[in-house]
C-alpha cells in the first residue's frame, strides 16, 4: 500500500527541514536557579559591571525605587564604559521612569531606549490591556537572565518588612561554544522584536527631538506650552544624570559588598540535558495557536504522569481546558498551585481565579493555595518530574492572546529536583481546596484572612471580570 523510500537523500532532506520550521530549538547550555531574591539581585549587579560590548534590557516595568535607579544607573555607568545598551520596555508601564531619566539615557550616546505598545489602538479594549510581558537582561551575547521578576524593591527584598513583597524565580543562562546557544536565540528574538511595527520611539524622544509644530491639541494645550515643556525637560536633563550617578555612588558606599565582587556566575552552572526556547512571533498577530501558547500547550499535553501548574493566578481558555482535559482523559496527575485571596496582588486576576475554579476542580485538579503574607509571582510548570518550563507566561487569557512572552522549556531530571525542593517551600506553607473551594485545615498552616475592604472588592472585581475576559 505504502511505497518504501530508499533514497536516503530525500529522508534527510525531511528532517532538516523538519528541525529548520520547528516552532522552539534545542540548546543543551548550562543554568542556574535563581530563587533568593539578593542572589538574583546581585546577579544582575555583577553581569552588569562584568560587561564588555553588550547589553539588551527587555521588561515590562523598572520602577523609580531603590532597585530601579541603581539598575538604571549602573546601565549607563556600563554605558560610560562603551558597553552598547538597548533597552526595551512596555508602553503601558513606561510611565514608571520619569521624563528627565529617559531623556537623560537616549541623549547617551551608547544607549537606545524603545517601547512597546504606547496605546497607538487606545479605542480597542483589547489594546489596554496588551503588554510587552518578557524579562530579559543578556549580556556579552553569553549571559541571560529571564524570568518572573521585575525591575523594583519588591521582587528583592528591598521593601519595609510591614509592606508585602512578590515572591518569584529567575534562571541565570550561560551559552555554551553553540553558535545557537540560548542566549544567542533571545538575541535574534530581540533584534526582531525591536524591528517589529509596535515598537516606537519614545514620547519623550519625541518631544526633545521633534519640532512641536503640529503637535495634537490633546497632548498639549498650544504650540508656545509644547515649547516651554521641551526647554524644562531639556534644561532638568544635566541634573538628572548627575543625580543618576549620586544615587548609585551613595547605594555602592552603603552595600560596597555588592560591588567589585569578581564572581564568575558560569561557574555556578550547572549543564542540563535539552533547553528549548520559545517566544511570540514578531512578525505577525500572536494567536493562541502559535508562539508562547502553542509551546506551552504542546509540552503539557505531551505529559504521561504529571503536571504542575505553579502561576499566580489560573483562569480558564478554551484551550486551557482543552489541555487539562487531554490530561485527564490520559490518567495525568495535575496539581495547581497559585495565591490564596490574602496574597494574591492582582485582584482581577484572583477574581477570575475564584470564578473558574469549579471548572478545573471538575477536570480533577489538586487545587493548593498559598498561605502566605507576601504574594507569589512563580510562573513555573513542571512534566513528569524531568521537565521544567520556566516562563512568564501566566495560566490566563491574557498571556495566551494578548502579551508578548517567553518559555524556556529545561528537560534535566536534576535541575528538575531542584526546582522541586524549591516548590515544596510553599506547598509546606499552603491549604489544598476541596471541590467547593473551602480550604481544608490543616494543623501547621494557618489561613490567611482578607482585609473588610478586600471584602467589598472582590464581589465586584468578580462582576467585572466577564468583561475583562471578553475585552481579552
Amino acid at each position: 500500500m505504502y511505497k518504501k523510500i530508499t533514497n536516503y537523500y530525500i529522508i534527510f532532506s525531511f528532517l532538516l527541514l523538519a528541525i529548520i520550521f520547528s516552532p522552539t530549538i534545542v540548546s543543551a547550555d548550562s543554568v542556574k536557579l535563581l530563587e533568593d531574591p539578593h542572589e538574583a539581585w546581585q546577579a544582575r549587579i555583577d553581569l552588569i559591571e562584568q560587561a564588555e560590548e553588550s547589553i539588551e534590557v527587555e521588561y515590562y516595568a523598572i520602577e523609580p525605587d531603590t532597585a530601579g535607579k541603581v539598575f538604571i544607573g549602573s546601565l549607563y555607568e556600563a554605558a560610560n564604559r562603551g558597553v552598547k545598551v538597548r533597552i526595551l520596555i512596555s508602553g503601558l508601564t513606561h510611565s514608571t521612569i520619569p521624563d528627565e531619566t529617559i531623556g537623560a539615557l537616549i541623549q547617551h550616546p551608547n544607549i537606545e531606549l524603545r517601547f512597546h505598545n504606547t496605546l497607538e489602538k487606545w479605542y480597542k479594549p483589547s489594546h489596554w490591556l496588551k503588554a510587552l510581558h518578557d524579562k530579559v537582561l543578556l549580556v556579552d551575547d553569553k549571559y541571560l537572565i529571564s524570568g518572573g521578576r521585575n525591575i523594583a524593591d519588591k521582587y528583592f527584598d528591598m521593601t519595609p518588612p510591614e509592606k508585602q513583597q512578590t515572591l518569584d524565580r529567575d534562571i541565570l543562562f550561560v551559552g555554551d561554544t553553540n553558535s545557537d546557544n540560548i542566549p544567542l536565540q533571545v538575541k535574534s528574538y530581540f533584534n526582531d522584536f525591536w524591528a517589529n511595527k509596535h515598537v516606537s520611539l519614545t514620547p519623550t524622544e519625541n518631544h526633545i527631538t521633534k519640532p512641536c509644530k503640529g503637535t495634537p491639541r490633546f497632548l498639549y494645550n498650544d504650540f508656545f506650552t509644547c515649547i516651554y515643556d521641551k526647554w524644562k525637560l531639556s534644561k532638568n536633563i544635566p541634573q538628572t544624570k548627575m543625580d543618576l550617578q549620586n544615587f548609585l555612588n551613595q547605594y555602592k558606599q552603603e552595600h560596597p559588598e555588592q560591588f567589585n565582587t569578581g564572581t564568575n556566575w558560569a561557574e555556578k552552572t550547572q549543564p542540563v540535558n535539552s533547553i528549548q526556547f520559545a517566544h511570540d512571533p514578531t512578525d505577525k498577530p500572536k494567536k493562541y495557536n502559535n508562539g508562547t501558547s502553542l509551546a506551552l500547550a504542546t509540552a503539557l499535553r505531551n505529559a504521561k504522569e504529571s503536571i504542575l501548574y505553579f502561576t499566580p493566578y489560573i483562569v480558564k481558555t478554551a484551550t486551557f481546558l482543552e489541555t487539562a482535559q487531554i490530561a485527564q482523559k490520559n490518567g495525568v496527575e495535575q496539581t495547581v498551585l497559585t495565591n490564596s485571596m490574602y496574597s494574591g496582588a492582582n485582584a482581577f486576576g484572583m477574581a477570575g481565579t475564584d470564578i473558574d475554579h469549579k471548572d478545573f476542580n471538575n477536570l480533577g485538579l489538586n487545587y493548593w493555595t498559598w498561605q502566605g503574607f507576601h504574594s507569589m509571582h512563580h510562573k513555573t510548570y513542571v512534566i513528569d518530574n524531568h521537565i521544567v518550563i520556566s516562563s512568564t507566561f501566566n495560566y490566563d487569557p491574557r498571556s495566551q492572546n494578548l502579551n508578548t512572552e517567553m518559555l524556556f522549556i529545561i528537560d534535566d531530571e536534576n535541575f528538575t529536583k531542584e526546582i522541586q525542593k524549591a516548590n515544596q517551600v510553599f506547598f509546606d506553607n499552603s491549604l489544598q481546596l476541596d471541590e467547593n473551594g473551602d480550604a481544608i485545615p490543616r494543623e501547621d498552616v494557618t489561613a490567611g484572612g482578607i482585609t473588610f475592604l478586600d471584602k467589598i472588592k472582590m464581589p465586584i472585581f468578580r462582576l467585572l471580570f466577564p468583561f475583562i475576559r471578553w475585552a481579552i
